[in-house]
């Protein structure tokens, strides 16, 4: 994810008090509300030219759920970002490190199993 897509996201969580309330682009404006309150809104000025291509790859990864073209709203994933981070990081840990350390302890065990056993008077 880029720094880009990750302050926009974090500005949304907090618009929302990380809820799956719906979210909409405020005509005119350099700004994304709640459908709820167009008083309250995330000021998206600083990534204007690109918060569409953001928009479209928080939702291609998951973080967005397209209600309509301009109306949207953050997923599971989105309002519980760091747990799914964590949850990656534990799959990696162990399918790339724990797994080859254990696979070789029993090769090296097996290894030498073999050699005593044909060793063996």
């Amino acid at each position: 994810m880029t720094i880009q897509c990750k302050r926009v996201l974090k500005g949304l969580r907090k618009l929302t008090h990380n809820s799956e309330e719906s979210l909409a682009f405020l005509g005119g404006h350099n700004c994304i509300v709640l459908q709820s309150d167009y008083d309250t809104g995330y000021d998206y000025s600083k990534d204007e030219k690109e918060i569409h291509g953001i928009i479209e790859t928080l939702s291609e990864n998951g973080y967005i759920n397209h209600v309509s073209d301009a109306n949207f709203s953050l997923t599971h994933k989105a309002l519980h970002l760091h747990w799914f981070a964590w949850e990656a990081v534990k799959h990696f840990l162990f399918h790339s490190i724990f797994v080859p350390i254990v696979v070789a302890f029993l090769t090296s065990i097996a290894t030498s199993l073999l050699t005593q056993l044909l060793q063996w008077p």
